[in-house]
């Protein structure tokens, strides 16, 4: 494992802090193992603390992987036996005392690593953290104390359950201490210094309450180790642990149970308190060390806690908030749309109208209406605009029964309001997990042009032609109605579904249960973008003007290979056109389009056992250009090449997978059929040699237009073009 960027407890990077940081922290330790040898309790020489082995816990975890490990180890190891000599134990005993020490930051280390990997890199920022820290500090001072114990018991022929306990205790509240408060407190100062001569002011009650709390602290103090010394009230330090921590950021807390814990030992050790009244040494150090140990983790159980609840209800509020966006632009789109859309739950019950649909009804959506009373309460009649429709006959209700429906003509007929009829298509919405979420229908509006129909018909015979291209064209915006409405409207439902719940628990506690219905609202709104995003390309590519001019097509293809350079080198596919391409007389725009949608098809339906390979060329016809766009992809079941290019259409593959392809909404191929058809050319699929998909359009090319073709093109392109 490698270490931090930055040691957490001297701001630099581990790996070069080296040597002199090595010695720093050996003076640090040193310090630290004599301040706990003079706090010895008994003939043992256990101290009453062991602020060494919190010193060293924060140092080694720190320093993972950094250099100079040997000189961090041999300072601990010859420090540690030195300072316990010094301060009267014998040579041999103290050498075992040593490596006591040494084994205790080995267990750590190896615990660490298996259990919190990036506590000491970084301060416990979980109560899951701060659980799993403790047991790992518990654990190398267990080991610690086997090693302790035993080395007073083979040197003074005696060995104490109380005293394994007090090791245990001392060494696991020290490591706790410092891997909570080091990091934390490195960090606050070095914010402090990053801020300079700007720091924040806080609020004013926000002083009067810290003021509060310091001089409540020492007022309990005074009265728990000082007044009434005598009387067992050191659960009131412990009450003010808990106001810090539900009310002061953590590292406030940190540094009150630091402060608490250095008190409560210094003045046990002066005589006064309740723990000094407990006659037996070692049981007087073990409950010290329970106290110090308890206050903090209470407090930083419920200061952790508090951040957690936090962190979540922040990002709870800022996904809310994407999903209300998101939801609210959905909710634009469809408000925008031409037709009307109208929404119900699994039971039939009307959820939600579009704009378009209240207009019409003169009505908004009423959920407590009976699914049995839609036709009455709404006016709906069926195509003759006289016959009431029937419960069963309403569009909604065919749905349930039906799972989709299309082309169903009705009239709605409002009291005092003009009659619309609409053709309605719909679909019923399923979960991933096949569960019914509900059922939309889009009605398109279709009075005017049943109307036009008429007039047409009784006018003149040589408008025929027109009146199949309208009824063409309605057949086209048919079916986008029915299906998009379909698609625009499940994504929508769960949003509002999993928003709701969201909305409803927001006062409690939060778990993955509150993460999951955030999530699931947002993955039904990226769907609903992105298929609105198809829905414009499909759109805009029969909608604008086609403005036909000298293209180069190799540039086009380059320019839509640059669009797609990211799917593209995801899939490890390439792209290349093996000859120059000629300049034709075409939209540009569209072309890049079509070429854009031929060559992301081809890369999405790719072939997974084998290298995605994607060819463009061109050849000479009588009447103009045909260009192959051949892919060694799945393929295409010959039965289906025709039916692809249909508008949501969703094919199999040959070998059983679908073509539309995760995410796909059947829109890109019939996109393509329009922009070739306003180029006046056609479009079809065939197979790929050795396996795969071609698409063959061609674009012809009046006589006036005197394309550049291919030798001028290559003047300008030397070589062939590879663009992926």
């Amino acid at each position: 494992m490698t270490g931090p960027a930055t040691d957490p407890a001297t701001g630099v990077p581990p790996r070069a802090a080296g040597l002199p940081a090595a010695a720093a922290f050996a003076a640090v330790f040193a310090a630290a193992v004599w301040l706990g040898r003079s706090t010895a309790v008994d003939a043992s020489g256990i101290g009453l603390v062991h602020p060494g082995a919190g010193i060293a816990a924060l140092w080694f975890l720190a320093r993972r992987g950094g250099a100079h490990r040997w000189a961090d180890w041999s300072a601990l190891a010859v420090l540690s036996g030195a300072v316990t000599a010094l301060t009267g134990t014998p040579l041999a005993l103290a050498a075992a005392l040593a490596g006591a020490n040494v084994v205790q930051v080995a267990v750590l280390l190896r615990a660490a690593a298996a259990w919190c990997p990036h506590v000491g890199l970084r301060p416990p920022a979980t109560v899951a953290d701060l659980g799993l820290l403790l047991g790992a500090a518990g654990a190398a001072s267990a080991a610690g104390a086997v090693v302790g114990t035993g080395a007073v018991w083979v040197a003074t022929g005696t060995w104490s359950w109380v005293g394994a306990a007090v090791w245990v205790a001392r060494g696991a509240v020290a490591v706790l201490l410092a891997v909570c408060a080091g990091p934390r407190l490195a960090a606050a100062v070095r914010a402090a210094r990053a801020r300079g001569d700007r720091p924040g002011r806080p609020a004013p009650w926000r002083v009067v309450e810290l003021v509060a709390v310091v001089v409540a602290g020492a007022l309990a103090h005074l009265l728990v180790f000082g007044a009434l010394d005598s009387l067992p009230l050191v659960f009131v330090p412990v009450g003010l642990v808990v106001w810090v921590a539900l009310r002061f950021d953590t590292t406030a807390l940190v540094l009150l149970v630091v402060v608490a814990a250095v008190a409560a030992v210094g003045l046990t050790l002066a005589g006064h308190g309740p723990f000094a009244h407990v006659a037996d040494p070692g049981a007087r150090a073990l409950v010290v060390q329970a106290y110090a140990g308890l206050s903090a983790v209470i407090g930083l159980a419920l200061a952790l806690g508090r951040d957690e609840r936090e962190e979540l209800l922040r990002q709870v509020r800022a996904a809310a908030a994407e999903a209300e966006r998101r939801g609210e632009l959905a909710e634009a789109v469809l408000a925008s749309a031409e037709v009307g859309v109208v929404v119900a739950d699994p039971d039939g019950h009307l959820v939600q109208f579009n704009g378009v649909a209240r207009t019409w009804h003169g009505l908004d959506a009423d959920a407590d209406l009976d699914p049995a009373e839609h036709a009455d309460a709404y006016d709906l009649f069926a195509a003759d605009g006289r016959t009431p429709l029937t419960p069963s006959a309403v569009p909604l209700a065919r749905v349930f029964r039906e799972e989709f429906v299309r082309g169903v003509q009705i009239v709605i007929a409002p009291r005092g309001r003009r009659p619309v009829t609409v053709v309605c298509s719909g679909r019923l919405m399923r979960a991933a997990d096949g569960t019914a979420l509900g059922a939309v229908v889009a009605m398109q509006d279709v009075t005017a042009v049943r109307a036009r129909e008429a007039a047409l018909v009784e006018a003149h015979a040589e408008l025929a032609e027109r009146t199949e291209e309208l009824l063409r064209s309605n057949g086209e915006l048919e079916h986008f109605a029915g299906v998009a409405g379909h698609d625009l409207g499940s994504p929508l439902t769960v949003v509002s579904g999993y928003v709701q719940m969201i909305g409803e628990v927001h006062g409690e506690a939060l778990g993955e249960e509150g993460r999951g219905w955030v999530a699931a609202a947002l993955r039904g709104v990226d769907r609903m973008s992105a298929l609105i995003d198809a829905l414009l390309r499909h759109s805009r590519a029969g909608a604008v003007v086609c403005e036909r001019r000298p293209t180069d097509t190799g540039e086009v293809l380059a320019q839509a290979c640059d669009d797609l350079a990211a799917q593209v080198a995801a899939a490890g596919a390439a792209v290349r056109a093996p000859a120059p391409l000629p300049v034709v007389h075409a939209d540009p725009v569209l072309l890049r389009q079509l070429l854009q949608n031929l060559v992301g098809n081809a890369v999405k339906h790719r072939d997974p056992a084998r290298a995605c390979v994607v060819e463009v060329t061109a050849a000479r016809t009588g009447e103009g250009w045909e260009f192959r766009v051949a892919d060694n992809g799945r393929g295409i079941p010959e039965a289906d090449r025709e039916r692809v290019f249909e508008m949501f259409a969703q094919v199999g593959t040959p070998d059983g997978v679908g073509q539309s392809g995760p995410g796909g909404h059947g829109i890109g191929l019939a996109t393509c059929q329009r922009i070739v058809r306003r180029h006046g050319g056609r479009v079809r699929a065939e197979e790929s040699p050795g396996g795969g998909t071609t698409v063959v359009f061609t674009l012809p090319q009046r006589a006036a237009e005197a394309p550049e073709g291919v030798a001028a093109a290559a003047a300008r392109r030397a070589g062939a073009l590879p663009v992926g």
